[in-house]
């Protein structure tokens, strides 16, 4: 059983604390066509600064914006919009935010939300993706943004992505996100919410593989039919 397959046997046999330990990353008062500051989202345990707790932190993750700066991830805060700035096209046409626990350590990425700057009237479309190991665990592609017609300086009117993802990775995870179309300027994410679990101690192997056996053999287990 490889790793990948022992979490997703874990997660379904519920031998993951039952409390996630999730962090809100939210941009808030990080300053206007600025770079995200460096190891901004890194080590969270505690709020701070542009940082709210899920249901707990993240003490064991970081994150890392790619590409950062120039044409990339920019903070940008005015009475309308508090959020990182998808600002122009970089040259692989993507955004990415990596998160990369330590070792004993595994992550998921639960939701995100895309917002156009207020009173947009194009609207956008763009892809995403969670990715691991080269490989795409969840995704959308066409997703299509409505023109922001508001000037809501909440946010109430972003599109909230939920990804669906459920079992955590023990490895680097990739949110990426490609723009497709829509103005390269007035697009944003904002409050990206993920957690952190424990990878099972070598002990919990068995167990889940033995939980993984019993499900399959539940599955397999012919419908006893009376006369």
């Amino acid at each position: 059983m490889n790793r990948r397959m022992l979490l997703a046997a874990v997660a379904a046999c519920g031998l993951f604390p039952a409390l996630a330990q999730a962090t809100v990353l939210t941009f808030q008062g990080l300053g206007t066509n600025t770079m995200i500051p460096e190891g901004y989202g890194d080590a969270v345990s505690a709020a701070g600064p542009a940082v709210l707790m899920g249901n707990g932190f993240t003490p064991n993750v970081s994150v890392d914006f790619l590409p950062n700066g120039g044409d990339g991830f920019q903070t940008y805060n005015d009475p309308d919009w508090q959020a990182a700035q998808l600002d122009g096209s970089p040259p692989e046409g993507y955004f990415d935010v990596v998160f990369t626990p330590d070792d004993g350590y595994a992550v998921i990425v639960n939701s995100f939300e895309f917002d156009d700057y207020a009173e947009f009237a194009e609207g956008h479309t763009f892809d995403w993706s969670l990715i691991g190991n080269g490989k795409q665990l969840a995704g959308a592609a066409g997703v299509v943004v409505d023109p922001d017609m508001t000037t809501d300086p909440t946010g109430a009117d972003n599109m909230v992505v939920n990804t669906g993802m459920t079992a955590p990775f023990a490895g680097a995870l990739t949110l990426r996100i490609t723009p497709t179309s829509g103005d390269p300027f007035d697009r944003a994410i904002d409050d990206v919410n993920f957690d952190q679990r424990v990878v099972p101690e070598p002990g919990t192997i068995g167990l889940a593989a033995g939980c993984g056996a019993l499900a399959l053999l539940r599955r397999r287990r012919p419908t006893r039919v009376t006369a």
